[in-house]
């Protein structure tokens, strides 16, 4: 018996106790592994989001520019991939512990939804004032039409968007064209066509001659608003065409604008003619009368004719100045009335 080994008395009693094969128990492993899964959803959503929110931005700069957009989405998806993949070596090369990974990962993805909260908002914000600016660009060109003075006004982007360079240009249009338009009336005011053909004044050889001084620089002048007037237009399409605008509006409210002053350039080229035909036919009846002294007289206000002939050749001359006159007014009316027309064209947009 003595050659028998008595296990039960040696100290190593605990044989099955004392040995450690590494293993862990079931619950933490799993527990550890939810995390993880976790970590890389909230990652993946987090990431998603940040590409929302930059496709979201594209879309803002390109100004739904398809092929960019289309070309920068395929992109942004294989990025997305990409990046997605790599996240799953960082959650097991770079984080040893999958609560600092889940916790990183919950930061990346509320920092993630708020920007593009941010985003949204801010899209919302520029909606708002976009639509502002398209209501105030309405109420400029009815206060241009009703020939108000908006020379003063100020309009902020913060207030307007994107329209505020485009009206900026239309305040200024506008104010140029008012006082182009009060310089015209004026000048036919100073000329004094009434009086200049008063027979009290086509009975006098000097007043005849100053009348005639009056219309050849009046004829001048209007050769220069002429000028000016075409170059106002030339000036606001190029303004326009040159100003950072959304795409779709510049199109659309320079083809609008051209195709406006093709059908108006007619009217005021015409106006343009009509007066200086006007002018033109005054300046032939006054040469006609200083070339006729002594072959009429004034007397109670009324010219008469010591012949017929020259009494037919005067009345020709009113005759036709007459005519011009009433040709001037009709396309006056005809302006007025297109002038109307496009307003309210224009307040069926509100």
């Amino acid at each position: 018996m003595s050659n028998f080994t008595n296990y039960n008395n040696n100290n190593n009693n605990n044989f099955y106790g004392n040995q450690n094969y590494g293993f862990q128990p079931y619950e933490t492993k799993n527990k550890k592994g939810v995390l993880f899964i976790l970590s890389i959803v909230f990652f993946a959503l987090g990431f998603l989001i940040s590409c929302l929110n930059t496709f979201v931005n594209h879309l803002r700069n390109t100004r739904l520019n398809l092929p960019n957009t289309m070309s920068f989405s395929l992109g942004l998806i294989f990025g997305s991939i990409v990046i997605i993949a790599i996240l799953f070596l960082l959650g097991t090369k770079v984080f040893k512990k999958n609560g600092v990974l889940f916790a990183f990962s919950i930061i990346f993805f509320l920092g993630s939804l708020g920007s593009t909260v941010t985003t949204v908002k801010a899209i919302g914000d520029e909606a708002r004032a976009n639509r502002a600016g398209e209501e105030k660009l309405i109420s400029v060109c009815n206060s241009i039409a009703n020939e108000q003075d908006i020379s003063g006004e100020n309009y902020e982007k913060s207030q307007y968007g994107e329209l505020t360079p485009i009206l900026n240009i239309i305040r200024d249009y506008g104010t140029k064209c008012t006082a182009f338009k009060n310089d015209i009336n004026n000048n036919i005011s100073s000329i004094g066509l009434e009086t200049m053909l008063n027979p009290n004044s086509l009975g006098d050889v000097e007043k005849i001659k100053s009348s005639k001084k009056k219309l050849e620089d009046t004829v001048k002048i209007y050769d220069d608003y002429e000028t000016k007037y075409n170059d106002l237009v030339t000036n606001l399409d190029t303004s326009v065409s040159n100003t950072e605008l959304p795409k779709e509006f510049k199109t659309s409210f320079l083809d609008g604008f051209r195709k406006s002053q093709l059908e108006n350039s007619k009217d005021m080229k015409e106006f343009f003619k009509v007066e200086k035909d006007v002018f033109s036919k005054i300046n032939s009846l006054m040469d006609f009368l200083l070339a006729s002294q002594g072959k009429y007289v004034v007397k109670n206000n009324e010219i008469l004719f010591y012949a017929d002939a020259d009494l037919d050749k005067y009345n020709g001359f009113i005759k036709d100045i007459n005519n011009l006159a009433q040709k001037e007014a009709e396309i006056q009316n005809r302006i007025a009335k297109s002038k109307s027309q496009k307003l309210d064209d224009l307040n069926n947009l509100k």
